[in-house]
């Protein structure tokens, strides 16, 4: 059996940004009409994107048995076709996974799951470190297109002002915060401290949470399946990767120690991948240092658009469930801008 996964590439847009056809939106299959784009323009990225973003997908499955991929767990691939030149929808058909479970960015899935996550990151991150030129076969990379052209200084902060809304008490972290997103109208300055930190690239999912690994249940603890959803892979810092996992994907308790400990994890893992190419970092300080000023530049984005979604992301849940599981999102956001506050003051000021 197999999966069949489609992405949509014709759509009209007025000049205003509104999406003037009605549809199909691509991304979760759901009906979305002419929708009225947001400020933050996620919903327009996401639809414009379509087409760019099935691609690359299939551009990823085109290729990852070249790039040795045999020991990273993903669905097996049987064809696919491209969307655009008059195709106005492009498909990727992969094996159907039976038996397995999906969590979600109110779930975490525990800690031998989250290290699942954790090692087979650092498995994919070594494929370029110790072949470069794999990195050839991506022809474009959509988040930084994606980001050039909508995560903008001025609509982070209108973004952000929402969380000031449901907790008045974080007004002086977000204006910490605000002062922080002028960096997001300056793409080179952001390129250059990720070349900094990792003056080498390797091949980044991009999207890397719970919520994009098939998980199955065994001796009663969640654990990695399948890896997917790659329409985001892209040559960059794999510290990319990583923000958005130990943001939305660990369980906000966790201590700092312990989240030192899983960097510790995932450097030991990419060395041993990598051998005997030697990897960016001299030792695991060292990358929990480049995790710590890059991981602000991923994140208070990602956690101002996050908020204004929450209903979208409950959608289907009952009435009771949307107050709990919002709660449990929103115990992840105020972690993830504590970490974003700390190591602002500590890297970035």
């Amino acid at each position: 059996m197999f999966s069949l996964e489609i992405g949509f590439g014709q759509r009209r847009w007025s000049t205003d940004g509104t999406d003037a056809t009605n549809g199909t939106d691509a991304t979760n299959g759901t009906n979305v009409g002419a929708t009225k784009a947001t400020s933050y323009g996620y919903r327009s990225a996401l639809k414009l994107t379509a087409t760019t973003s099935i691609n690359n997908e299939l551009n990823f499955y085109a290729h990852h048995q070249k790039w040795d991929f045999d020991d990273v767990t993903i669905p097996r691939f049987y064809c696919g076709r491209k969307a655009g030149d008059g195709v106005a929808a492009g498909y990727i058909a992969l094996e159907w996974v039976d038996q397995i479970e999906a969590q979600y960015l109110y779930d975490s899935p525990g800690e031998p799951g989250f290290l699942d996550i954790v090692r087979i990151a650092a498995n994919f991150h070594a494929k370029a470190i110790k072949n470069p030129t794999l990195l050839g076969d991506i022809p474009e990379n959509v988040p930084r297109k994606l980001n050039a052209q909508f995560i903008k200084a001025g609509a982070v902060c209108s973004n952000l002002d929402k969380i000031i809304e449901k907790e008045p008490a974080r007004a002086e972290q977000i204006e910490v915060l605000k002062k922080f997103t002028d960096l997001y109208d300056k793409k080179d300055k952001i390129l250059e401290l990720k070349r900094e930190t990792c003056p080498i690239e390797v091949l980044c999912h991009g999207d890397l949470t719970q919520a994009n690994v098939l998980w199955e249940r065994v001796d009663e603890q969640l654990r990695l399946k399948a890896l997917h959803d790659w329409q985001m892979n892209h040559p960059g810092n794999p510290m990319t990767d990583l923000s958005r996992l130990f943001a939305l994907c660990i369980a906000p308790g966790v201590s700092n120690n312990k989240r030192n400990e899983y960097l510790e994890i995932y450097f030991d893992e990419l060395k041993q991948q990598a051998s005997p190419a030697q990897i960016p970092w001299e030792t695991s300080e060292k990358l929990i240092e480049s995790f710590e000023r890059i991981f602000p530049i991923e994140t208070v984005s990602v956690c101002g658009l996050l908020v204004p979604f929450i209903p979208l992301m409950l959608r289907t849940c009952s009435e009771d469930e949307k107050v709990e599981k919002e709660a449990r999102i929103m115990e992840k956001v105020y972690k993830a801008l504590d970490l974003c506050e700390e190591y602002i003051k500590k890297w970035h000021q």
